[in-house]
């Protein structure tokens, strides 16, 4: 095999991508949260059961991070390992999201890995629930970058 410099430079948004998946992943079962993961938990258990936020139970978020959950309670069975899972499958996404986007805006491939160092220097991906945060955070992300797209290929201009 042969490389070259210039390849493994180009790769190194993808290299610190899968660095901060390994430190999320690493990181997916380390202690308790006490506050918002139980209160995650707990009403997506409540929805995976029947209820309905706000006609049931009172939630103190929007109620789509409590039905995104529930629906992998529905799938998995009702878990803090389950909910965590879901939380490195959230966090893959938010990483895919911000790598995306950074690739798309900023040409130097050591300068497009600075928003993913941030993110893990923030760190959103180390959280160990699936915030409500990072559903917002990615849909946000992924309609700038597909907003990104539309205006390139669009006439309008």
């Amino acid at each position: 095999m042969n490389f070259k410099k210039e390849n493994l430079i180009n790769h190194i948004p993808l290299f610190v991508s899968l660095f901060v998946f390994f430190i999320t992943t690493f990181n997916f079962n380390q202690g308790v949260e006490f506050v918002d993961e139980g209160v995650l938990n707990m009403g997506a258990w409540r929805i995976s059961e029947g209820q309905v936020p706000y006609r049931d139970f009172f939630i103190p978020y929007t109620p789509l991070s409590f039905y995104f959950l529930a629906f992998f309670y529905k799938i998995f069975g009702v878990s803090v390992i389950t909910g965590r899972l879901t939380a490195i499958f959230l966090s893959a996404i938010f990483i895919f999201s911000i790598y995306l986007l950074s690739k798309k805006t900023i040409n130097n491939p050591l300068f497009a890995s600075i928003p993913i160092i941030f993110l893990t220097q923030a760190g959103m991906v180390s959280w160990h629930f699936a915030s409500h945060h990072w559903l917002g955070n990615i849909f946000t992300i992924f309609s700038i970058y597909l907003a990104l797209i539309f205006f390139e290929t669009s006439a309008i201009k």
